[in-house]
């Protein structure tokens, strides 16, 4: 594939590869997507040939299936299989191949499959495809051709340049279509049999009809063979009248049905159907039975009736101290600021003065973990590492995700911080303990060579 780019890529693709060793990129990112941005930061579909589009999609797809831990090893092998020509010494048995995998190669008897599809793409190239919403291509001139056509709700976005390389991939396209053509045409030593199956979305192309037409008129009245060369003797056209082939029933396997077990079958697969999914990325707060819902995200406030309020004012104490934990005292007009981006606030006026207590004790020195020292005293005295810190991990064969408050160092120790603005529980319900777990994990990735510990900051 490397001789179908253009110079420049391929100084690019040799520098890439002088650099390049698996165990460089082993537990960054999968090695499909690694070599896939690789690639497309090198130029991508615009610096190959569109014919070798389809063997960048295979090699892309097998780095994808690739066990990463022996990808050195096992690569060359799975190469050689993907792009592997036909075996030697095979001559007299049935090769299956593409139309790409037979350039260069020739047979004694070949048969080509969808001759029909091949004329069709002749003649109306991309004209019954949906036209691509982005394109990027080389022209045979060695202009590079980008533009895009997307769709924003109601409103379409259309590059100036969209309909000149909307006709470009349509040209290029159609001589792909012709080099397709050409090769499939041209792989048979002997004999050659093309069959054109047809459907309501592909009809059999008029000009091959007219073709072939042409051809039997030429057939005389009383020939015994039926057929004749054409072409100036480069093909010998055969008419065979009265053959057709006529649709077969296939009889219906019979069934002896037990309706207790029918009933019992689709019970335990409509129970199947009502069970969801374990999610793709799990929440360290969420439960993992149904029973422990009532401890989701607790942010419930002691003072509040209801638990939507108690939702509510967490939220709103959390948003206040993500703004302005560092700022001096509470301020009610910056919890304002807070709340008008919170629809449901406006209607929920106790979640308000829930919220505001809160912060009026946190930044009063009121609130203070389990040895009496106020949190507020704390975070002055630490260094602020980050808040609202994005986590993202693999840990007892489940994907989490979850942000962390706070993360502070403090005498050499780096601390998450989660705020939880509810009384202490102790013990800790089994979805805190699990946060505690899972963002504890985390830090002691970040920071494998210092002392971490995760600590709840009850704001009741």
């Amino acid at each position: 594939m490397l001789r179908t780019v253009t110079v420049e890529v391929q100084r690019d693709l040799r520098h890439v590869e002088a650099r390049f060793r698996f165990g460089d990129v082993a537990g960054r990112a999968p090695l499909r997507r690694w070599v896939e941005r690789t690639w497309v930061g090198l130029g991508g579909p615009a610096g190959i040939e569109p014919n070798a589009l389809d063997d960048a999609r295979a090699f892309l797809d097998l780095l994808e299936n690739l066990d990463e831990d022996d990808a050195a090893e096992s690569l060359p092998d799975h190469l050689a299989s993907l792009y592997a020509r036909p075996e030697a010494g095979t001559e007299n048995a049935v090769q299956v191949m593409t139309i790409h995998k037979a350039k260069g190669l020739e047979g004694r008897f070949t048969i080509v499959y969808g001759w029909s599809a091949i004329l069709s793409d002749l003649v109306e190239s991309t004209g019954k495809r949906k036209p691509p919403e982005v394109i990027s291509l080389t022209t045979q001139e060695g202009k590079r051709v980008q533009a895009f056509s997307l769709q924003w709700g109601p409103l379409k976005i259309v590059s100036s340049s969209y309909p000149e390389a909307l006709e470009q991939e349509r040209k290029s396209a159609q001589a792909e279509a012709q080099r397709l053509a050409y090769v499939a045409a041209t792989r048979a030593r002997d004999r050659m049999v093309l069959l054109c199956p047809s459907s309501k979305s592909r009809s059999f192309p008029k000009g091959m009809k007219d073709f072939m037409s042409s051809a039997k008129s030429k057939i005389p009245a009383d020939s015994q063979s039926g057929q004749v060369e054409i072409c100036n003797g480069t093909l010998r056209f055969v008419y065979q009248p009265g053959v057709e082939i006529t649709p077969q029933e296939v009889p219906s396997p019979s069934v002896n049905l037990q309706e207790d077990d029918y009933q019992s079958l689709w019970r335990k697969r409509y129970s199947e159907y009502k069970t969801p999914l374990p999610p793709l990325l799990r929440h360290p707060s969420d439960p993992e039975h149904r029973e422990e819902e009532d401890f989701r995200e607790d942010h419930h406030y002691p003072g509040t009736a209801d638990r939507e309020t108690g939702l509510l004012a967490g939220r709103l104490v959390h948003t206040y101290l993500e703004r302005y934990l560092l700022h001096d005292a509470f301020e009610p007009e910056k919890l304002s600021l807070c709340f008008s981006g919170i629809s449901e606030l406006h209607s929920h006026g106790n979640a308000i003065e829930a919220a505001e207590k809160v912060l009026r004790q946190f930044y009063a020195g009121d609130l203070g973990d389990s040895s009496g020292r106020p949190y507020r005293e704390r975070v002055r005295a630490a260094k602020i590492l980050g808040r609202e810190v994005p986590v993202y991990l693999q840990e007892e064969d489940q994907a989490w995700h979850g942000i962390i408050d706070l993360v502070l160092e403090e005498e050499g120790i780096i601390r998450a911080i989660d705020y939880k603005t509810t009384v202490a529980k102790d013990p800790l319900p089994e979805t805190y303990a699990q946060q505690q777990h899972i963002y504890h994990e985390a830090l002691r990735r970040l920071f494998p060579d210092q002392d971490v510990a995760f600590e709840f900051w009850w704001l009741e």
